[in-house]
């Protein structure tokens, strides 16, 4: 069996949990007491097999670093391997059900490229579950595709909130939908920013270049009942003039 390595997403809002996440995202959200969501993460991983796993983190995760420490709890603070904290974007407004940016994927990409791994397992922290991951990656070999989904199935007629998949019969994607309506919008509205403002764009390295915004600048597309808007935020000494910017552009 090929060689996976791990990469856990924490730079992400959940709906519902307001004030208990004000200071903390929902990966350091306690359970049971002594442990934590992102135990079941990191659980699943180590329990997998998998011995490099790459935490990406929002921009306020002392609560994470606290628990978390350097990995000694799931037997990942080794020399070769182990446990890699990843800085993720600047914190910025984003839908409720997006869990990867992937402008974090890009502020990690040597992680990626250096990583000894044929495959890379990517994992959420805000599920209860235990998955058995070595089973996974065999039915991914099995398969030969490029990317495989771990889904759960669920009842007839039964509908929650989430993401919803439709495949045929042999086990292939032919559909994807979020919730009771389609997510075209959504596509496109994270198209839109970073055609605008994303950070291969003309306008941000404009701003970039001249000093004008920092590495600390970011945004999203979101969604509301009846309207669409893009977010951007940052520090700033100049936020008019970004503003002006924008809208010229």
């Amino acid at each position: 069996m090929n060689r996976t390595i791990g990469l856990i997403s924490t730079n992400y809002t959940v709906a519902g949990f307001d004030e208990l996440c004000a200071t903390r995202p929902a990966a350091a959200l306690p359970f049971g007491g002594r442990y934590r969501l992102m135990d079941f993460a990191l659980s699943n991983m180590v329990n997998g097999r998998i011995g490099t796993v790459g935490f990406m983190t929002p921009y306020y995760y002392r609560s994470i670093l606290d628990h978390m420490g350097a990995g000694k709890s799931w037997g990942l603070d080794k020399k070769q391997g182990g446990l890699f904290v990843l800085p993720g974007s600047v914190f910025g407004f984003k839908d409720d059900e997006s869990r990867f940016l992937i402008r974090d994927m890009g502020r990690n990409i040597q992680y990626l490229e250096q990583g000894d791994g044929d495959y890379v397992l990517c994992s959420d922290c805000s599920f209860v579950y235990n998955a058995d991951y070595q089973a996974l990656i065999a039915q991914h070999e099995l398969a030969g595709r490029s990317v495989t989904l771990l889904y759960k199935e669920l009842p007839q007629g039964e509908r929650r909130r989430g993401w919803y998949l439709e495949l045929d019969g042999q086990g292939r994607v032919t559909r994807l939908e979020r919730g009771e309506s389609g997510y075209r919008t959504e596509l496109l509205g994270d198209l839109a920013w970073d055609i605008l403002l994303g950070e291969s764009s003309p306008l941000y390295q404009r701003l970039y270049e001249d000093g004008t915004i920092n590495g600390s600048f970011g945004g999203a597309f979101d969604t509301l009942p009846g309207a669409a808007c893009l977010y951007a935020g940052g520090d700033c000494k100049e936020p008019r003039k970004v503003a002006e910017a924008i809208l010229r552009e």
